[in-house]
């Protein structure tokens, strides 16, 4: 478990089907998930695991049943939150997986996993149970770019539509 950036959370590679990744073919892996929900168990944390079904920049070597595939994170790997995302950083997840997965799993929480701005936020939660903003609120939408304040405050506002007030 360590993060793929300086500053980003800890993410914990799992992966249940076996997928290309910048020209590698990768193996089916279980054993990392057992681990952290053994460890969870242990320590008796509050911990969630969040499950990318499908990683970006990775395609699927054989058909790929994204259904299937979040029914062995779920039951399997204890995932307590499932996440799509589009084929690369930044890009558009496909909103009929989000709702094909909450029609599955009404009891797990989905979220969209990259390409949420402030123009399509409102369809995304239409679907979806969160997201993950990180590339739409750098300069020109480019993750090595910093943090545009405008491109935030856009999104800010719409957040703060969406969260309930005391």
């Amino acid at each position: 478990v360590k993060p793929q950036h300086k500053g980003d959370p800890p993410q914990l590679r799992v992966l249940r089907a076996e997928i290309r990744e910048n020209d590698k073919a990768l193996q089916s892996a279980v054993g990392d998930s057992e681990k952290a929900v053994r460890l969870r168990e242990v320590l008796r944390s509050r911990t969630l695991l969040f499950a990318d079904i499908r990683v970006k920049h990775a395609a699927p070597l054989a058909s790929f049943d994204f259904v299937a595939v979040a029914e062995d994170l779920v039951r399997r790997g204890r995932a307590d939150a499932l996440i799509i995302t589009g084929a690369s950083t930044g890009t558009r997840a496909d909103l009929a997986q989000v709702k094909a997965l909450k029609e599955a799993y009404p009891d797990v929480a989905v979220m969209v996993g990259s390409g949420v701005d402030a123009d399509n936020a409102e369809a995304v939660f239409q679907e979806a149970d969160g997201c993950i903003i990180g590339t739409s609120i750098k300069y020109d939408g480019h993750v090595e770019n910093a943090v545009d304040p405008e491109r935030l405050a856009a999104i800010t506002r719409f957040a703060n539509r969406l969260a309930p007030r005391e």
